[in-house]
């Protein structure tokens, strides 16, 4: 079943009858719950944007409410919602729904065990109260085809680029020293990534040179993963020259 948010009322007349029906229909098959995302119904932290995650997730509440004479156990019928941007939102939903009706009413956790440096950092309420970012990639300068520009040898192949480019932090030396990129962190940027190849803008007044090494931070943890077999994991990521202590195999 698919549906865009609307009032729960307004959503269940069109599926009251048929979904318990077809549920009915189907040998071992029962409720078990409602689940939702909010992250795909509002962006960013304004006002409005937590007014209507929060209405989504009241919504998904709701619909629970309503299906809990059709639940086998309405104790054990699961409520989830949740992601990297609201889970303060969410949490205050079901926290009130927690206490006035049965169910298992779970957050789902979102980037909280690899935190980013681009799109969550700017949205998520945790952000500097306990969530650091926990991965980072290393490009070298392969051309520097005119001032204030470097191609560096990552593209879509080695870093997210569906909701923000990759940040980047410093130039490295040969022995992991970081060096500024600029007065801020605005005076340099990737302007694109193409398959393999991202290009960096500075002032050109900034020593770029051919074979420096740039540090990258990344946005969007969700798709970290899919960019190669296996990850190297660090001692401590801030280090200059991290140490490798372990492989992390991924599996898409």
């Amino acid at each position: 079943m698919t549906w865009q948010r609307v009032p729960a009322d307004r959503m269940l007349r069109a599926d009251d009858k048929a979904l318990p029906a077809w549920a009915a229909g189907m040998d071992a098959t029962a409720f078990a719950g409602v689940a939702g995302y909010d992250g795909a119904v509002a962006h960013g932290r304004s006002g409005d944007a937590l007014h209507d995650a929060g209405a989504f997730v009241a919504d998904l509440v709701a619909l629970h409410e309503t299906l809990l004479p059709r639940y086998d156990d309405p104790a054990a019928a699961i409520v989830t919602a949740g992601g990297s941007a609201f889970p303060d939102v969410v949490a205050d939903v079901l926290a009130e729904a927690a206490a006035r009706l049965p169910g298992r009413f779970v957050i789902r956790s979102g980037a909280s065990l690899i935190h980013d440096e681009g799109y969550y950092r700017s949205v998520s309420p945790f952000d500097g109260a306990g969530l650091r970012p926990a991965a980072r990639a290393i490009a070298r300068v392969v051309s520097t085809p005119e001032p204030g520009l470097a191609l560096l040898d990552a593209g879509k192949r080695d870093v997210p680029y569906d909701l923000d480019q990759p940040v980047p932090l410093a130039r490295l030396d040969a022995d992991g020293t970081r060096h500024p990129l600029g007065t801020s962190t605005t005076d340099a940027r990737i302007d694109a990534v193409n398959d393999q190849h991202a290009f960096l803008r500075t002032d050109p007044a900034v020593p770029v040179a051919l074979g420096d090494r740039v540090l990258l931070g990344r946005s969007h943890p969700c798709t970290m993963f899919d960019k190669g077999r296996l990850l190297p994991v660090v001692a401590d990521l801030d280090d200059a020259d991290p140490l490798i202590v372990g492989l992390i195999e991924t599996r898409f």
